[in-house]
């Protein structure tokens, strides 16, 4: 690999990145938060942010609510990915996030979703993975089926987590039986 092609890794979070999601999730106007389907008068102050992280980090693994993947380029953080709803050994619903736009549309979420998405299987023992993002948002919709989800449906859905506005919501599914199928796909 040449030393100008960069090099993309994943991370399990720890509390030396905390600021950087909370950083992200302070950081952006409300448009961006509206496109994403996400109601910026829900999002938490960067104090708040960071105890949230440090308590549900300081779980044991079967009692967690969430989990989340650093996302570094070269070393250097960009974005991350997590789980909610999660019941270990069965499923949970994963979120994605650059945490810069102009990174967004460039074959980088593929690259560290391949990485991500067999961590989320291995490490909880998951039978169904699911994503359900804002359906007006195209990134994510582009990038999930290349991820071998299946297209469930587009509902109108009142808010999915705590931090979303009521809106169309497109619903992707990843089972464990088709993620196997998929093993080339991920490098595992």
């Amino acid at each position: 690999m040449s030393d100008s092609q960069p090099f993309y890794t994943v991370a399990e979070f720890s509390p030396e990145n905390f600021e950087g999601i909370a950083n992200y999730f302070s950081s952006k106007n409300d448009g961006y938060w509206l496109g994403m389907g996400i109601d910026p008068q829900k999002l938490m102050p960067k104090t708040a942010w960071i105890s949230f992280l440090t308590e549900e980090y300081e779980k044991p693994l079967d009692k967690k609510l969430f989990f989340y993947y650093l996302w570094l380029r070269n070393g250097e953080p960009i974005g991350h990915s997590n789980i909610n709803k999660l019941i270990i050994g069965e499923e949970a619903e994963m979120h994605l996030h650059l945490w810069n736009p102009s990174i967004v549309k460039q074959g980088i979420g593929v690259e560290l979703l391949k990485k991500t998405i067999p961590l989320y299987f291995e490490k909880f023992k998951l039978q169904r993975l699911f994503c359900q993002p804002f359906a007006a948002n195209p990134a994510p919709n582009a990038i999930l089926p290349k991820m071998g989800f299946e297209f469930l449906k587009t509902h109108q859905a009142e808010p999915i987590g705590w931090i979303n506005i009521k809106g169309e919501q497109s619903q992707y599914i990843l089972t464990r039986e088709k993620f196997d199928l998929y093993t080339a796909l991920y490098g595992v």
